[in-house]
Order: structure tokens, then C-alpha cells, then sequence
């Protein structure tokens, strides 16, 4: 009931963006990429944190968890990278696939599907998160020189969710109440995101082809889907998270590698071969690990 209850919506939607991205080659992914990251997330972003029931505790208490789980991925991978004799366009390559979790294509509908409204707000919120470290440490992971702090910083203020969530904040803080047909018109862009996510998720994957490197494959699929959800339940334990919050933070890491590192590779000249692979390879098993992981710990 699991598989057929959460995951199939979700492989039924990215199945269909494959079969659009395969049969009508001149359709423009960048398009639909941008609408969805610079006009439909932001409003869900900004609709969602303005009403939101997540407490400051609990939102602080994901964050916290994010830095250090990235930090503890980063341990493993660079471990790996040095076992494996990697070189350094392939190391940083690796960091890109293992650390930077698809919390907003595939979590958020995870999410929603499995813990409803409650589960979304949350999963949102670890997508601002992760974009905030994708926006920075993105750039020195995927680059084989030194980190530009300077345009690290430029792209946090380049990214939409950024100010989604400062105005929601900045709101709620004041207690200022935006007009009821503004924010129903937000909400119904918002609505637009999920299946938009999906489908732009499955036509990239149908342009993605795995290709030979099965030893750096099988090493960031391993981290990306089993050591990271076993890390994570041991910091939900120590963090002392409980509910439904403790139970988003465990499904974010188990979500597959995010579509995100792939353009990163492919900027920065980061092993993009084998992180698109990798992006590929994850997402088609996460619909096996997560079933059994929603499964067996989470519902």
C-alpha cells in the first residue's frame, strides 16, 4: 500500500516527463526549469512559511541538522574519494553526488503524499536549507580551484527562495496580513509545483544516460541512499527530534541525488559524466529504498 499509495504519483509523473523529454526532443528544459525555480517555489515558499505550524525550535533543529549530516557526508566521501584514488575533478564530483539531497523534485512530494500539508511545510523547509548550501558550498565542490567567496555570497541573493523566505518571515514577524486575493493567487501558483518538479525531473533523467563508471556509481549510490538515511536517524536521535519533524529529516536523506549537482558538474568541468549517472541511477532506486524505509520506519 506504501509503493502504490506514495511512490507510484510520483514515479507515474517522472515516468511521463521521461517519455515527453524522449519523443519531443526541441522541448526546452531550461524553460520549465526556471518558471518552476523563479515564479511557482517562491510562492509555494512564501505561502507556505507564512502560514506555517513548524516552530522555531523545530525549524532550528533542521537546520542544525542539515549542517552536520553535510558535514558527516563529506567525511564519507572524501574517505571514499581517497580509497578509490579518485582524481580531483572526480572527488569533487563525488561531493556533488552525495551531498546535495533532492529535497525539492522528489522530497517535497514524498512529503506531501506520506505526512500531508504538515510534511510539506517541513520538507520545504529543508529545501531552503539545502539551496542555501547548494548556493555556496555547490560552488568550491564543484570547482577544482579555491572557493570564490564572493560568488558564493552572489548566489544566495540570486536565488528566488531567498526572498520567499525572508518576506514570509519579515510578515509574520510583523503581524502583516497580505490581501486575501494576493495570497490566493500565490497559493494557486504555488499549487503548480509538485507535478512541475516531477515532470521537469523526468524529462532531465531522459536525456541523462548512465554510461561505464560502475565504481563511482555504486560508491555515490551507497552513500547517497543508505549511509546518509543511517546517519541521519542517528542524529535525529541525538538531536532529540520527535514527530513528524524527526521523520522529514530522515526522509530528505534518503531522497536521491538532486538535479542540481548535475548542472554544477557540468558548469564547473566536475566529473559531469558520471554525477549525471549518478543522478539517474539514484533516482530510479530511491523508489525502492524510500518505499522501504517509509515502510519499515517512518509510517
Amino acid at each position: 500500500m506504501v509503493f502504490f499509495e506514495i511512490i507510484f504519483p510520483v514515479i507515474f509523473i517522472i515516468g511521463l516527463g521521461y517519455l515527453v523529454g524522449r519523443f519531443i526532443s526541441e522541448l526546452d528544459i531550461k524553460t520549465l526549469s526556471k518558471t518552476t525555480i523563479y515564479i511557482l517555489s517562491p510562492a509555494l515558499i512564501f505561502t507556505s512559511l507564512l502560514n506555517t505550524t513548524v516552530t522555531a525550535a523545530d525549524a532550528g533543529t533542521m537546520f542544525i541538522f542539515t549542517l552536520i549530516l553535510t558535514g558527516a557526508i563529506f567525511v564519507v566521501s572524501w574517505l571514499t574519494g581517497r580509497i578509490m584514488n579518485l582524481s580531483r575533478p572526480e572527488q569533487n564530483g563525488l561531493y556533488l553526488s552525495t551531498i546535495f539531497l533532492n529535497a525539492g523534485n522528489f522530497g517535497i512530494p514524498i512529503a506531501l503524499f506520506a505526512f500531508g500539508n504538515a510534511g510539506m511545510e517541513r520538507e520545504i523547509l529543508m529545501l531552503v536549507f539545502q539551496n542555501l548550501l547548494v548556493s555556496t558550498l555547490g560552488v568550491y565542490f564543484a570547482s577544482a580551484s579555491q572557493l570564490n567567496w564572493k560568488l558564493a555570497l552572489k548566489k544566495i541573493f540570486q536565488l528566488p527562495p531567498f526572498y520567499a523566505v525572508t518576506a514570509a518571515f519579515l510578515l509574520r514577524g510583523l503581524q502583516i496580513e497580505i490581501p486575501e486575493p494576493l495570497f490566493n493567487a500565490l497559493s494557486l501558483l504555488g499549487q503548480g509545483v509538485v507535478p512541475l518538479f516531477l515532470l521537469a525531473l523526468g524529462i532531465q533523467l531522459s536525456r541523462t544516460k548512465l554510461g561505464s563508471h560502475l565504481g563511482f556509481i555504486s560508491a555515490a549510490s551507497m552513500i547517497r541512499l543508505v549511509i546518509s538515511p543511517l546517519l541521519a536517524c542517528g542524529l535525529v536521535y541525538l538531536l532529540g527530534a520527535q514527530g513528524v519533524t524527526a521523520k522529514i529529516m530522515i526522509l530528505a536523506a534518503s531522497t536521491p541525488t538532486a538535479v542540481t549537482a548535475t548542472l554544477y558538474s557540468i558548469e564547473f568541468g566536475a566529473a559531469p559524466d558520471q554525477v549525471s549517472a549518478v543522478t539517474l541511477f539514484t533516482t530510479v532506486l530511491s523508489m525502492l529504498t524510500i518505499t522501504v524505509i517509509l515502510w519499515g520506519w517512518l509510517l
